[in-house]
């Protein structure tokens, strides 16, 4: 049948525990309660952990900050300060030292590694790319032409690989010396 209000007003349940839920039976493990901005990870034993000043989430503007827990931008990774400096408005991400500051590319031999920027209209409007396979730098406009190459020597123009033609500034091995297709 039902359940009727007087049988349900006279029943206790107790849960077997008191004190912290364990998180083995879905509590958090620790009896801290977690701030707002707080990236919650699975700490020591389990037990669920926060750490605001390198890792934290501030909602309102829906920045991510590793190493600082006030970030400038969406993603803001911190080692040191770089003085009373803000990052640059229009900024996604923003790398942050004391000292002198890298982004590396990590990729094999046999890849090219580089940094793409793009329009509304195409997303290859321009980069900056390392080919690993002949160690080149290559600066292109324009979707993909390469307008920049550097090798042994330096091409600027139109290169194309040893290109000497109009428009083109060959400097050094193995180019020679070529202003728009005239030794020099």
């Amino acid at each position: 049948g039902t359940p009727t209000t007087a049988l349900l007003a006279a029943t206790s349940i107790t849960a077997g525990w008191t004190g912290t839920l364990a998180v083995a039976r879905g509590g958090t493990g620790t009896g801290t309660g977690f701030k707002a901005g707080s990236v919650v990870f699975a700490g020591a034993s389990g037990i669920y952990a926060q750490d605001n000043t390198n890792l934290f989430f501030d909602d309102t503007n829906n920045f991510l900050g590793i190493g600082i827990a006030t970030p400038d931008t969406r993603l803001h990774a911190w080692l040191a300060t770089a003085g009373v400096v803000a990052a640059f408005s229009g900024s996604v991400i923003t790398l942050e030292n004391s000292g002198d500051t890298y982004l590396q590319f990590l990729s094999p031999a046999t890849s090219t590694a580089g940094l793409m920027f793009g329009s509304p209209t195409a997303n290859t409007r321009g980069g900056l790319f390392y080919l690993h396979t002949t160690d080149t730098l290559r600066l292109r406009t324009a979707s993909v032409s390469t307008r920049m190459e550097i090798t042994l020597g330096v091409q600027i123009g139109s290169p194309t690989g040893g290109d000497q033609g109009a428009g083109t500034l060959n400097i050094g091995t193995p180019y020679g010396y070529h202003i728009d297709g005239v030794s020099i």
